[in-house]
């Protein structure tokens, strides 16, 4: 038979997906040829295609070629790595890319960020470490910045295809300081309709887009689409039983729903199948959150900061749940690492507030960044401050902070309640009663407003006193 028609065979098989012909012929081919190199490395390839990597590791092996040539070293460390043999995958394995793989599967996570980089250093085309430092969020918002300065983008390319190549690199980066920029961006800033506009269009196109799957499904949540969750849940578990991300969408449906037990069952799946798919970690610590098993939430958002060191949100969550334990210097701590990471987060720059007023820290809290603040759900945060600057006396201030909370959400009747009582606190007794009016008008069983109207009426001078007090006080706005 003529080797090198039967070789093109082989190939063409390969191409077109056919690997159980690929792989018949190659075995063929291997033996006509007297089992020469390049045909052993295609067959061990072929088993590999057609998931038998013990096979590949077996026959690389018997020919003691997996000591002296490069290629035979890849593919016996890659079936090694199949098999989930990562202790004897690293001995042979010095390609970056694999032994990145190896050292994060063992969960060494820093020694694994080290091998991407040195990966990624020595072909800047290599996309798997690029997308495995930033799509397991190995790197920290400044770190990425000095992964993209580093690049030899333009010894390895030419200059037009290394600026082309760094505007897509700087696409995946993260999105904290750029609004305008991606979908992803527009979640973390709580702008859910725009991120979901978007997410659909990517998916219109490509329905399985991996990197785009967690952040629709988030915003599926978000937005109350119960439906949609179910039937992407149910399409990705028939078409991918084995993916994480496939029973995250399943556990995130269940949550969706308001059903703990089996959300934290799916959720578990998805962490078992992909130890290190951090939305499942945060998505599973949700589920005791929600149930207020406080140490079981933490435990899995810690889980969840281990495995995205550069996200802010697993830390907002301890830190969270520090505070909802009474634990005011711990949930400071971490409150505190999640706004250096995302300074403009509203629900941080929310609990961080939330947290510096209930210990009294009036002064303090009205020195954060609050008036960069747009989207409507950072309106609890004006209002907040508009509860410091009361106490500390600044009525103006407090004013200007309710009226800009208004501007996000007109028909608030705590923030009419809240402008009342500065009114009231300012002498000023007819915008008062108006304010508490509207108030009335927004919410007929308002026990505040109702009490501050008959005050303010009666001329009640000892207002003054009881805000300082803390006996008539506006609580803090907890939506």
């Amino acid at each position: 038979m003529d080797l090198e028609a039967l070789r093109a065979v082989v190939q063409r098989y390969i191409h077109n997906h056919m690997y159980q012909a690929a792989c018949y012929w190659a075995d063929k081919v291997f033996s006509l040829s007297g089992e020469a190199t390049e045909d052993l490395v295609t067959l061990a390839h072929c088993y590999l295609l057609i998931k038998q990597p013990q096979r590949a590791v077996q026959l690389v092996r018997s020919s003691g070629l997996h000591r002296t040539h490069d290629e035979c070293r890849y593919l016996a460390a890659r079936g090694l790595y199949e098999t989930r043999a990562f202790q004897e995958a690293l001995a042979p394995a010095h390609l970056l890319l694999l032994k990145g793989r190896v050292h994060e599967a063992l969960e060494n996570r820093p020694v694994a960020a080290q091998c991407y980089r040195a990966a990624l250093m020595a072909d800047v085309l290599c996309h798997e470490a690029f997308d495995a430092l930033l799509g397991h969020q190995m790197l920290t918002l400044d770190e990425e910045r000095q992964l993209m300065d580093a690049l030899p983008l333009e010894r390895q390319l030419p200059a037009a295809d290394a600026d082309a190549v760094r505007r897509l690199y700087q696409l995946q980066l993260k999105k904290y300081t750029a609004p305008e920029e991606a979908a992803e961006q527009h979640y973390y800033n709580c702008d859910y309709a725009r991120c979901f506009r978007l997410t659909s269009e990517v998916l219109e196109r490509d329905p399985d887009h991996a990197r785009c799957l967690p952040v629709h499904i988030a915003c599926l949540l978000e937005r109350r689409k119960t439906n949609a969750l179910f039937q992407l849940a149910h399409r990705l578990v028939d078409a991918y039983p084995e993916s994480a991300l496939a029973w995250f969408a399943v556990g995130t449906y269940y949550y969706a729903i308001g059903k703990m037990e089996p959300a934290r069952r799916y959720l578990s799946k998805a962490t078992t199948l992909d130890p290190v798919f951090g939305p499942a970690w945060l998505a599973y610590g949700h589920s005791f959150a929600l149930e207020n098993e406080h140490d079981q939430a933490i435990s899995a958002y810690f889980r969840g900061s281990q495995l995205m060191r550069g996200c802010h949100l697993p830390l907002l969550y301890v830190g969270l749940e520090y505070g909802l334990t009474n634990n005011a210097r711990l949930a400071r701590q971490f409150l505190g690492q999640a706004l250096a990471i995302a300074p403009r987060d509203p629900f941080v720059l929310h609990e961080l507030g939330t947290l510096l007023f209930a210990g009294r820290e009036y002064a303090e809290l009205v020195q954060q960044e609050w008036h960069t603040v747009a989207a409507d759900r950072w309106e609890p945060l004006f209002n907040n401050l508009g509860h410091t600057y009361r106490k500390l006396g600044r009525y103006s201030d407090a004013l200007e902070a309710h009226e800009q909370a208004l501007v996000l959400e007109p028909h608030s009747a705590s923030t009419y309640a809240a402008i009342g009582f500065t009114h009231a606190l300012m002498d000023q007794p007819a915008k008062a009663v108006d304010a508490f009016h509207k108030a009335l008008s927004l919410k007929r069983d308002d026990a505040f407003s109702t009490q501050m109207l008959g005050s303010v009426l009666e001329h009640d001078v000892s207002l003054r006193m009881m805000d300082s007090s803390g006996d008539m006080s506006l609580e803090l706005d907890d939506k």
